[in-house]
């Protein structure tokens, strides 16, 4: 029979454990964001331009891009968020919302990044970030608010 103490100590190596596999999965989900923010920046401005060979290529991307935007905020709403926004969120709740926002965010902010809006992933990074570390929190049932 197992004391008290063994118990606690194997629960807390399988509690760091799935923390770390956890912490490992959301790092991947941003270097894979920001992977491929970087690929497709290049595979459009790059490649593209230099296959179509137009002059009137940025101005296309642009509309595109734009329209892109457009329906997205009309059927999703006002993706991707600022930091500013995220921020703000936080202080007020204590977490970043995460269900159902945070591929609306990865999506809508490789559309906005990709077609050539003057901004960095920053913001849509720590929106991102934020709504798997609450994800993560839930997992690993830390409620603390802080």
């Amino acid at each position: 029979m197992s004391s008290p103490t063994t118990k606690t100590t194997q629960f807390k190596i399988i509690f760091v454990l799935y923390s770390l596999l956890l912490g490992l999965l959301i790092g991947g989900i941003a270097a894979a964001f920001l992977a491929l923010i970087n690929f497709s920046t290049h595979l459009i401005w790059q490649v593209g331009y230099s296959h179509f060979n137009q002059p009137f290529y940025p101005l296309l991307v642009g509309l595109f891009g734009g329209l892109l935007v457009g329906l997205m905020q009309r059927y999703w709403g006002p993706y991707p968020k600022t930091m500013h926004e995220t921020l703000s969120e936080f202080k007020q709740t204590g977490s970043v919302a995460y269900q159902q926002q945070v591929g609306k965010n990865i999506i809508a902010a490789l559309v906005v990044l990709a077609c050539g809006a003057s901004l960095g992933p920053e913001a849509a990074l720590s929106t991102n970030v934020g709504g798997l570390i609450t994800w993560l929190g839930d997992r690993l049932k830390l409620k603390k608010r802080f």
